[in-house]
């Protein structure tokens, strides 16, 4: 029996590929197929303004994924397979009865509500006939009983798709699914076009940095308990058990100007950097950054 798994995943880049990883264990406990989907690129400042839903396989392999778990292309499943074992008149959604709550009977779910939902599932011309609302079930295929829970309440047989409205996944990723990463190698498209900059913008070696210093991190920083370690991936700077983590500080989600440039010193030092590659959702610093590299 031929069963698939397919969903969307939300939020900037880091989000997505955290939803993907969790929802690539998820596939595999189920023992179904997942129908690899496009990654979202929002373009809120680029004319037309609208998302752009990039094949899976535009910036990664598809094929060392399948040496962890079988996969296929959402483009391709819907070309050459959805005709026959996903038609129109079968298409349901899958969510938590909590998410049908926002829908306007409360019975359904709002699959198609609002971007960037709507969006992708009208990228491949998708409409949902129904819904599928479940309660008691979540996303722990570590849990053997939880698997038999899913395969009881939705068999292949039955339903030989489970199209869930948003990533079946824990955020931020399990401990238990980070090493999934490892599976996901850089499209030989993806690594043309990095060499390219690189090689026109960028003195070999060169230090990387990600600044988040635009209005939407500083708000999310002020939501730091330094009595809890965790918030988004704070897991990797403090460690994952709670039992043990360091303490979460507002200087480590959001460093001062000073603490930055501390760090970029350590590491284009340790590297001996000739060039620093800046990523930033607000300010580069650049100004302060050449400075800092001539004292």
């Amino acid at each position: 029996m031929l069963a698939y798994l397919t969903c969307f995943v939300v939020g900037r880049f880091g989000n997505q590929a955290d939803h993907f990883l969790g929802a690539l264990d998820f596939a595999k406990g189920l023992d179904r197929t997942l129908v690899l989907p496009p990654w979202i690129q929002y373009r809120h400042r680029i004319p037309p303004y609208t998302n752009l839903h990039v094949p899976y396989s535009d910036w990664f392999q598809v094929e060392p994924l399948q040496e962890f778990h079988r996969v296929l292309p959402m483009e391709d499943f819907m070309q050459q397979l959805a005709p026959e074992h996903w038609p129109p008149e079968h298409r349901k959604s899958f969510c938590f009865t909590m998410a049908a709550q926002r829908s306007a009977d409360k019975k359904t779910c709002p699959a198609k509500e609002g971007n960037p939902f709507g969006p992708f599932w009208d990228n491949f011309d998708i409409n949902f006939v129904g819904s599928e609302l479940y309660d008691g079930l979540s996303y722990n295929t570590q849990d053997r009983g939880m698997v038999d829970k899913w395969q009881k309440r939705y068999p292949p047989d039955q339903y030989p798709v489970l199209a869930f409205m948003g990533a079946p996944a824990n955020f931020p990723v399990l401990p238990h699914n980070i090493h999934l990463h490892r599976y996901m190698h850089w499209s030989d498209k993806m690594m043309t076009e990095v060499n390219k900059v690189i090689d026109q913008s960028l003195s070999r070696p060169f230090a990387g940095i990600h600044l988040r210093n635009g209005m939407d991190w500083k708000s999310a920083c002020e939501h730091v308990d330094e009595g809890r370690p965790h918030l988004f991936a704070s897991g990797q700077c403090v460690g994952y058990d709670r039992r043990t983590a360091k303490s979460l500080t507002k200087e480590m989600c959001l460093p001062s100007k000073k603490e930055v440039l501390k760090a970029v010193r350590k590491a284009v030092k340790k590297v001996k950097a000739k060039s620093i590659f800046v990523a930033t959702d607000n300010d580069p610093m650049l100004p302060d950054l050449r400075r800092n590299s001539t004292n």
